[in-house]
């Protein structure tokens, strides 16, 4: 059959649409993006729409606005649901679009017409990716399907992962041959849109800048402390023990997570194996000190995600 009427019905998208010049002195967002965030698709509703989100593991039902999204991506990141570049790691920029024009011109044109649709090209730096090789080199097959949100000082652009297809492309890092540089690496996200995506705006003086601080997507500890046998003497910093006796540590972290999620390690202060009689459960982070032969123990415990959110309690042993 051949086409019918409605296929030639105009598309009325963006005709009539508003030209609003802001008021004086009104503040506009910088010049970079300063945070990333990586959303498996359709997790969330859209920006500014009625739909609710429950946030994990078991949020208040509510629709997902400009001024708590941020808290929306915390709870995710804390519970293994979204990748998170916050502001002081990443750094972003992106060129004027590429139009995707006709292919040829009609009638007396003098040039091809664009068609509406555009490529963008946005180029991220990251300041520990030679630390994270694994993660990228994941990104490079383009398997995942992310919906990505990508924030200025003031605004957040969201890019549907079913509505831009995002590529991600020449991801590495360098090593310059300078004794006096860090080693430097960065990627790519290229993706087509039917014209450039609308951003949405944080409301108030303050903006993004501090909400999405690399600390906010990290996980704290309790000022809780529970012990058998080991006296607390520091307020978390110091634990004192009679050498020989042994006991136990517990201390949860602040943040609300679903079961299972965090991961609990523990290691010397400088990263390296801990002492053979110092260990954690891995599920509950309980540190169990064994009879420790007199001396000082500097420790660690990371609590860590699937996606890479972390939180470290330092302390030491004092065995006498």
């Amino acid at each position: 059959m051949g086409a019918s009427l409605k296929d030639f019905v105009s598309d009325p998208y963006a005709v009539g649409a508003p030209l609003r010049i802001a008021a004086t002195g009104k503040k506009l967002p910088k010049g970079n993006y300063i945070a990333l965030a990586l959303v498996p698709k359709n997790t969330l509703p859209d920006i500014g729409s009625a739909t609710t989100f429950t946030p994990p593991p078991s949020g208040t039902a509510a629709p997902v606005t400009v001024n708590n999204i941020v808290s929306v991506l915390q709870a995710l990141a804390w519970n293994g649901q979204a990748w998170v570049f916050g502001n002081g790691v990443v750094n972003g920029k992106r060129g004027k679009p590429k139009e995707d024009m006709e292919k040829v011109v009609f009638g007396s044109r003098r040039s091809a017409r664009p068609t509406g649709e555009v490529e963008e090209t946005y180029d991220f730096t990251f300041k520990y990716f030679y630390l994270n090789r694994l993660f990228f080199n994941q990104l490079r097959y383009n398997f995942a399907e992310y919906d990505i949100y990508a924030f200025t000082d003031r605004s957040v652009e969201t890019l549907r992962y079913d509505l831009v297809e995002p590529t991600y492309l020449n991801i590495g890092d360098e090593t310059t041959g300078s004794n006096s540089d860090e080693i430097g690496g960065g990627f790519q996200i290229i993706l087509g849109s039917d014209g450039q995506p609308d951003p949405d705006f944080i409301s108030g003086s303050s903006g993004f800048e501090s909400l999405l601080g690399v600390s906010q997507f990290k996980y704290t500890f309790s000022s809780t402390i529970t012990t058998t046998v080991l006296v607390n003497v520091l307020s978390g910093a110091q634990f004192n023990m009679t050498a020989g006796a042994g006991g136990t540590i517990t201390r949860a972290i602040n943040q609300t997570v679903g079961a299972s999620v965090v991961k609990y390690s523990i290691f010397s202060s400088d990263g390296s194996a801990p002492p053979a009689l110092c260990t954690i459960n891995s599920s509950t982070g309980v540190v169990t000190i064994g009879s420790l032969t007199a001396g000082t123990y500097n420790l660690k415990v990371i609590a860590e995600n699937t996606t890479g959110v972390m939180g470290e309690w330092a302390f030491k042993v004092v065995a006498a």
